[in-house]
């Protein structure tokens, strides 16, 4: 586990191609568990919308949401629960 001391000794381009790297895993990880009629939540500043996933494109979702189809980002998109 890297802790706060490994990245306070790492470089500012160490820790900028750091950030890119989780970066792409977390979206690599995203893109796995949504598939076309996903059922989630757009997360946004103060509420959340329900929707479901009926396109993937490489950084965002078509999200249809109360008759209406929204282009979003997934990194706006949590899987809805129960």
């Amino acid at each position: 586990m890297i802790t706060i001391k490994d990245l306070n000794e790492l470089s500012i381009t160490q820790l900028q191609d750091t950030k890119v790297l989780i970066d792409t895993l977390v979206q690599n990880k995203m893109k796995r568990q949504f598939v076309i009629g996903t059922k989630v939540n757009v997360v946004q500043k103060t509420k959340k919308t329900a929707g479901v996933i009926t396109k993937i494109m490489q950084s965002r979702c078509l999200v249809k949401m109360r008759d209406m189809t929204y282009r979003v980002p997934m990194t706006m998109l949590e899987l809805r629960t129960a």
